[in-house]
């Protein structure tokens, strides 16, 4: 295989790539340079190698820059316009059951609708899911049984909140899994419930409206994760804070 790797400035260079956050754009030139001859790449053994995180595959997936697949590999939408090999020295990849799922329609690479070998999928996602990189060819619809804990997440809340909800609100419970089918994991849910601990509102109502039922909310969640920034991050009415991702 080739060592070197090569990447256009007619991607790169564009305002597409500059808005992604820095630590995506990293990521990016990382996987390109470890892709295999066709583009394929694992990308969860290269997101360790380098110190980044998982959360930093989703705006490259968002932006449509890589393909993700069931199995937890991902492949370089643009692969063929960064890198133009010669039929005569062109490799065969060992991923085919991925490469079986995808077309080239003007050099780049497109997901075929349905795995269906003949028309390419629009993919148009406001949350990308990457459960299929903490659990790859699970045969489970949804999240992997590591985020999809309704109790891991009660428990969080307890903690930090110093609260005492119990596990029965089925109503919480389905607005949790409907988050985490959306994309977002427990990680997420302690940023945004930092945030609204230090929101004015709900310190001067002393808390009450802030439950798990209005946490798991879309509108709610959406609002306290982009006031997570400014919010302190070690902020709890204890004083501590329970780890949930030592695993990652």
């Amino acid at each position: 295989m080739a060592n070197k790797r090569m990447f256009s400035r007619d991607v790169i260079d564009s305002d597409k790539f500059y808005d992604l956050p820095f630590s995506s754009q990293l990521l990016y030139f990382h996987l390109g340079m470890h892709a295999d001859v066709k583009g394929f790449i694992e990308p969860k053994k290269i997101i360790r190698l380098v110190g980044l995180k998982i959360e930093d595959l989703r705006p490259l997936i968002q932006n449509e820059l890589v393909i993700l697949f069931e199995t937890g590999v991902v492949i370089i939408t643009h692969w063929n316009i960064h890198n133009i090999i010669r039929d005569d020295r062109e490799a065969e990849t060992m991923f085919k059951k991925e490469e079986s799922e995808i077309a080239l329609v003007d050099n780049q690479y497109e997901l075929l609708q349905d795995n269906s070998g003949s028309t390419p999928a629009q993919i148009r996602l406001d949350k990308v899911r990457l459960d299929y990189i903490y659990n790859p060819t699970s045969d489970e619809v949804g999240p992997s049984k590591t985020y999809d804990s309704y109790k891991e997440f009660i428990d969080m809340f307890n903690e930090l909140a110093s609260r005492s909800f119990r596990y029965g609100d089925s109503k919480a419970r389905r607005q949790l899994k409907a988050r985490m089918k959306d994309g977002y994991n427990l990680e997420d849910f302690k940023k945004a419930l930092q945030a609204a601990l230090a929101d004015s509102f709900h310190k001067e109502s002393d808390y009450k409206y802030l439950t798990p039922e209005f946490l798991t909310r879309s509108d709610k969640l959406d609002r306290f994760l982009a006031q997570a920034e400014d919010a302190p991050k070690t902020y709890t009415k204890t004083g501590s804070t329970k780890e949930f991702f030592d695993n990652l």
